[in-house]
């Protein structure tokens, strides 16, 4: 992939790092380190949120790496091939090969990246069920955790291509048909209907004043346009 590095390889499988992910990276960081355990904990010393912001950060992406192994690992139980798993400016994706696999590979594929993050927000949340109360720092970055990777696998869930919700309309639409063509187009024009959905919600919030949220909504939205009119498709799609 073209502006990557692979950091590692995870059983043969390479994890590149494009270089569009480290400013994202240190935005997320500033975010939480300046924003949300600001406005959560006041009484916080000024280290301790740039701290939590950090290691916050550091398991968010390790987070959404964990949601694109679920994916990958599976690929190959079902004798797909793996090329790579990545982090880019909008999430994380795995590039496997699809297109020799069944609907029933693409369903179980597709699953699994959601089924991961659902264990970790499980994970995440019983930590800060357990902790809050005496470990507020353990506490408060498990509670940010548990709602992002809950988050996560809401928003991947959703029906459009080449979300993993997408990609199991996809299968049933080829399972159906018998057609993985004309299934990727009728899932393509649901991904197209929820990428032009998050442009205009986007819109929204960048003339509300919200800079962040506007423009993450609007390069997702975006991005999923271009997917579901196969710009990327043997990718599946996990934006943070």
């Amino acid at each position: 992939m073209r502006g990557a590095v692979t950091v590692c390889h995870v059983d043969s499988i390479p994890v590149d790092v494009q270089l569009t992910w480290p400013p994202v990276f240190v935005f997320v960081s500033w975010t939480l380190g300046d924003r949300f355990f600001p406005q959560l904990y006041p009484e916080w010393p000024s280290l301790a949120y740039w701290a939590a912001g950090l290691v916050a950060s550091v398991l968010l992406f390790s987070s959404l790496l964990a949601h694109e192994f679920g994916h990958a690992f599976v690929a190959r139980w079902r004798g797909l091939s793996v090329f790579r798993v990545s982090l880019f400016f909008l999430g994380g994706m795995a590039e496997i090969d699809v297109d020799d696999g069944t609907p029933g590979d693409e369903f179980w594929m597709a699953l699994a990246g959601p089924a991961v993050s659902v264990l970790l927000a499980i994970g995440f949340c019983a930590i800060w069920l357990g902790t809050a109360a005496h470990h507020t720092y353990v506490g408060a970055i498990a509670l940010y955790l548990g709602m992002s990777n809950g988050l996560l696998a809401a928003f991947n869930l959703l029906p459009g291509y080449p979300l993993d919700g997408g990609r199991i309309l996809r299968s049933a639409f080829w399972q159906v048909s018998g057609d993985q063509c004309r299934a990727t187009r009728w899932a393509g024009w649901f991904g197209q209907g929820i990428g032009g959905a998050g442009l205009v919600a986007g819109l929204v919030w960048l003339t509300s004043g919200d800079i962040f949220v506007g423009f993450w909504f609007v390069a997702v939205g975006g991005f999923l346009i271009l997917a579901a009119r196969g710009a990327l498709p043997h990718s599946l799609v996990s934006p943070p």
